[in-house]
């Protein structure tokens, strides 16, 4: 894992409260696979740069206020874990969301190929490689 990669991937958590994709899409490899948690309702899987687009179009539907508050970023090989709580307010129920959240990129020539979403730490960590 190059530090250029875990420094990249910090800068696009930071570009993401601002709203701009730009740092995103240009980490992200054009056929990039994004995978939601399996334990929510309707989870999927994103490819391409469109697919990150609509992985965030389809969280800011429900959550258009949701932000990603990172405390953690992990570097292992060829992968970064990433940390944080979610959180968000329903546009249709008003109701709070407040979760703990885990991301793992996997990268390939400094181009991230695959984004996974977890809720659980311990299956994220196992995602990539890491033991604690």
């Amino acid at each position: 894992m190059s530090e250029e990669n875990l420094e990249a991937v910090k800068e696009v958590y930071a570009t993401l409260a601002t709203g701009d994709l730009s740092a995103l899409l240009e980490l992200c490899d054009p056929e990039v696979e994004i995978t939601e948690p399996p334990e929510i309702p309707d989870s999927s899987t994103f490819h391409g740069h469109d697919g990150v687009r609509g992985v965030l179009e389809k969280l800011r539907q429900v959550f258009p206020d949701m932000m990603f508050l990172t405390d953690e970023f992990i570097g292992a090989g060829d992968q970064v874990l990433v940390s944080m709580k979610w959180v968000g307010t329903g546009v249709g129920s008003g109701a709070s969301a407040d979760a703990r959240l885990f991301h793992v990129w996997t990268f390939a020539e400094d181009r991230a190929t695959r984004i996974e979403a977890f809720l659980n730490r311990e299956h994220a960590l196992e995602a990539a490689g890491i033991s604690e």
